[in-house]
């Protein structure tokens, strides 16, 4: 399973499709974690995870930045 380039699926879900959305960065973390699954290398498995951590950072970081205060 290859990370999805076509945003248009994102679109009819109602995904936002901005890279500074925390959705867009949870949802990009979700696909991390589900390409991991399929990744037979341990080294490879630990990249991509955390590649997935590092979204769900932005996601946090971004959640809060959103918030009003």
């Amino acid at each position: 399973m290859a990370l999805r380039e076509d945003r248009s699926d994102m679109e009819e879900a109602g995904t936002a499709c901005d890279p500074s959305s925390p959705e867009f960065c949870r949802q990009k973390a979700e696909e991390c974690l589900n390409l991991s699954y399929q990744i037979a290398d341990p080294k490879g498995q630990v990249g991509v995870l955390k590649l997935a951590n590092w979204w769900m950072r932005i996601a946090e970081n971004n959640y809060r930045f959103r918030k009003p205060h």
